[in-house]
């Protein structure tokens, strides 16, 4: 499968980007996730295109990063057919989940996976009491790992944990020293370090 990013910089129009995808999934004989992610590109995608791009064939769902949880039970509403929403933001995981997400693609699950997958167990469960106590557990954590430019303070949670070096490529730099402590206070609440 290919997650296929909303167009950047030159910022289309709802017809521009439903046009673009539609070229990118007839070029190609994958599974294509909608990526809506309006914070790093500066467009976004709408409901009703979401809703009109479901019904090509090679369109399998959305990773909605807009942080908007509403946008789930209008895409359940006004989507007919197979058609996944998975929401591309950690911290409102839970509240999408809740208006009909099927799940997350997680910066978090790099650094506490074990309590990602318990946190989207109760969900998967109908268990929102302790939905609602993993998210209480995690909710510093998914902030604090937007603190500095992403990925930069999850590669450094990854060094603190041992597992890589936090270096990054440019333009990207260290994650500034400025926002470690929290990081690090989030990593121990979190139950990770």
């Amino acid at each position: 499968g290919a997650l296929v990013v909303t167009p950047y910089y030159n910022r289309p129009s709802q017809a521009g980007m439903q046009a673009h995808f539609e070229a990118v999934a007839d070029a190609v004989q994958l599974p294509i996730l909608l990526y809506n992610v309006p914070g790093r590109t500066g467009v976004d995608l709408a409901n009703e295109t979401v809703a009109a791009l479901s019904a090509h064939p090679n369109i399998v769902g959305v990773k909605d990063a807009s942080g908007d949880v509403a946008r789930a039970s209008w895409m359940r509403a006004n989507i007919d057919g197979a058609f996944d929403l998975i929401s591309g933001d950690d911290s409102s995981y839970l509240g999408y989940a809740a208006h009909g997400g099927v799940g997350v693609i997680s910066v978090t699950s790099n650094v506490a996976p074990e309590a990602m997958v318990a946190l989207h167990g109760a969900i998967q469960a109908g268990d929102f009491a302790a939905a609602r106590s993993w998210q209480e557990r995690l909710i510093g954590l998914h902030k604090a790992l937007f603190l500095d430019n992403s990925p930069s303070p999850t590669k450094y949670a990854l060094a603190k944990l041992g597992l890589c070096t936090e270096e990054v490529r440019l333009p990207l730099s260290l994650t500034a020293d400025a926002v470690k402590p929290a990081i690090d206070k989030a990593l121990a609440e979190a139950g990770v370090a």
